[in-house]
């Protein structure tokens, strides 16, 4: 999920325009969500992907639909990088720098307000905790892009292999969770 994506974010401007902001998801919505996590032992990654604009009101609208949908399992900053979703496959020593870098510095870099990644826990096997939600405000879908987009960075200056591993030990730790819990 990113507010990056059009849709979304031109959704949430009309949910805006029409002074509706605080509704935001539908019962049904906040239910099937709950369920599809706690039930299902599902994980949800959000990117907030961009630096203004319907963006960061569409990743202000998650953050507080995630409060509402589980009020009991807070959402809390990853920066112990002992965590399993930094250590299941690739081995990493830091969070990755994702597209956030190039925000507000007319695609120079360097940027480096956003650093860390937010997650919600919710019990797992054998009462272990199972990270269920990711948060992640360093805008990593911009860093794993294939096309040039206009306006940009160039590719080459954006791209980051540790971005990359870090998507890949959250698939991996997502299907360890999913595997063991069958």
């Amino acid at each position: 999920m990113t507010g990056h994506d059009q849709a979304m974010s031109v959704s949430y401007q009309r949910l805006a325009d029409r002074n509706s902001q605080a509704s935001g998801f539908s019962s049904e919505e906040r239910a099937a969500l709950r369920k599809y996590i706690l039930d299902h032992n599902g994980m949800l990654f959000f990117d907030y992907c961009g630096d203004g604009g319907n963006e960061k009101s569409f990743a202000t609208l998650v953050e507080t639909e995630l409060r509402t949908v589980f009020p009991e399992y807070p959402m809390k900053t990853l920066d112990d990088m002992r965590h399993e979703i930094f250590q299941c496959y690739f081995k990493l020593k830091k969070t990755p720098v994702g597209g956030s870098t190039f925000w507000g510095t007319g695609y120079k870099g360097g940027n480096e307000k956003w650093r860390h990644i937010k997650g919600i826990s919710v019990p797992g096997r054998l009462g272990k905790p199972r990270l269920a939600v990711v948060f992640c405000p360093l805008d990593y879908l911009c860093s794993m892009e294939t096309a040039e987009v206009d306006s940009r960075a160039p590719l080459a200056a954006r791209r980051s292999s540790d971005v990359y591993r870090f998507m890949t030990n959250m698939f991996i730790y997502q299907m360890r969770q999913r595997a063991n819990n069958n």
